[in-house]
């Protein structure tokens, strides 16, 4: 099995990461799934995003260094990316609650040579990169004090991988204004499930996918 590292990194260190990170997101993101407004019409890589400083990205890298997968996440008090996109939900109280203490997790993406494949990481860990970027930052999430994240899920491999991570998933997969090729769906997960004070979310977020899989038992990951 080969190994892969896994890089813990805050927004505001400098570095040539960053300009990694946005050469592999503008390859999975623009290139391969058509995402408009990442990059300009000659650029090779996405747009530096200013409110990543307040971010934290936890890198994926092969035993040579190349970075192959990467996942970020932010506090929402901080930037909320598509906030739109969860407004039917930040009225409960479950959600509003806990907002000071809710992240955003976006930009999980895996070097398409890299799919599909299990790995051991230097961490302990072993499974696909993005099952393995996913239980790493969840973990570390947690434990710097965020207490729940959303996320959308762009494609059903992206949903599935967030799924077996113990997301929940809190609304059918839809069509927006952000990409009219492919449907998305939004998830939630509560980081530590016997955390009182987030009981009521993780109950909301249970009953939410729980009606949202009736009759079938399953998602229609027909995105």
């Amino acid at each position: 099995m080969e190994t892969i590292s896994i890089e813990d990194v805050s927004g505001n260190s400098a570095g040539s990461w960053y300009d990694e990170y946005r050469r592999l997101r503008h390859r999975v993101f623009v290139v391969e799934q058509g995402w408009a407004g990442l990059s300009g019409p000659a650029e090779e890589a996405t747009i530096p995003d200013p409110s990543d400083v307040r971010a934290r990205f936890w890198l994926a890298r092969s035993t040579c260094g190349t970075l192959i997968g990467a996942v970020r996440i932010r506090p929402v008090c901080d930037a909320f990316p598509h906030e739109e996109l969860f407004s039917h939900h930040l009225t409960r109280r479950e959600v509003t609650a806990l907002r000071p203490w809710m992240g955003s997790l976006n930009s999980l993406m895996v070097d398409r040579a890299w799919r599909g494949r299990r790995y051991a990481s230097t961490n302990g860990d072993s499974g696909t990169i993005a099952c393995v970027l996913l239980r790493t930052s969840l973990r570390a999430s947690a434990e710097s004090g965020l207490r729940a994240l959303v996320a959308t899920a762009q494609t059903p491999i992206s949903a599935r991988a967030l799924m077996r991570a113990g997301f929940r998933v809190i609304d059918p997969p839809v069509r927006t204004c952000l990409h009219a090729s492919f449907r998305m769906c939004n998830v939630g997960i509560v980081l530590k499930p016997d955390d009182p004070c987030a009981s009521t979310l993780s109950k909301y977020f249970d009953d939410r996918q729980r009606e949202l899989l009736r009759p079938s038992g399953h998602l229609p990951f027909d995105f």
